[in-house]
């Protein structure tokens, strides 16, 4: 991520938005992280941890040792704060990842890597450090076909890389991946009475029509 994506999560960091962007992924993440064929004492690796529940999810379900990055330094910060048993923090860019070749059983982001500079480099990043039959789960709510989120670009101004789900597809398919499939992960928690009636209908259609995409796919 470049620097300004960098500051941007940051300054949330400090402000204390890690824990809200936690409770507004949760219900859609988990699905796609209960897609994920974990075993029992396998590593794991999340790429744009936030404030670390995802790792801290996979390291209660696996027992075995789970690791988290981010580009951020106050969300890792945050993350390392929170703590975990099992888990553990770092600071590291998506297209170059501190860990050795095939040392992970599965690998999962979360409205992450769409920051990416180079989607395709961290794509590859993620298979190099995979092992044989080793999973990539990614899910991300700005995709082409989710009609609400195609302004996030110019209301955060920070870069970010907006693909259809056949993109997505292929992209994985492009840096090694096997066995790909996509699925849309829908979230039932009703809508804060209190938004404005047209954010209410944005909202409510997303979680209840469009969804979160998850893509998957075998190193």
């Amino acid at each position: 991520m470049g620097r300004a994506t960098n500051e941007v999560f940051d300054d949330w960091a400090r402000r204390g938005r890690a824990a809200g962007m936690e409770r507004g992924h949760f219900v859609r993440g988990v699905q796609a992280l209960q897609a994920i064929p974990l075993q029992r004492g396998a590593a794991s690796l999340d790429l744009g941890c936030g404030n670390g529940w995802a790792a801290r999810w996979l390291a209660e379900r696996t027992g075995g040792p789970s690791f988290g990055v981010d580009a951020a330094a106050e969300m890792v910060a945050e993350a390392a704060r929170v703590g975990g048993e099992g888990s553990s923090f770092a600071r590291a860019a998506f297209e170059a990842l501190p860990f050795a070749d095939g040392g992970f059983s599965q690998v999962f982001s979360m409205e992450a890597l769409y920051y990416a500079d180079q989607l395709d480099v961290a794509l590859c990043e993620a298979r190099r450090v995979l092992r044989s039959q080793g999973t990539l789960t990614v899910c991300t709510d700005f995709f082409v076909e989710n009609p609400h989120c195609h302004d996030w670009p110019e209301k955060m101004h920070i870069p970010m890389t907006l693909l259809t789900e056949v993109a997505w597809a292929e992209a994985f398919e492009r840096a090694g991946f096997s066995e790909v499939t996509t699925f849309r992960c829908l979230d039932g928690r009703p809508v804060d009475p209190e938004l404005p009636e047209a954010q209410r209908r944005s909202q409510r259609h997303f979680r209840e029509q469009v969804g979160a995409l998850a893509i998957q796919g075998r190193a």
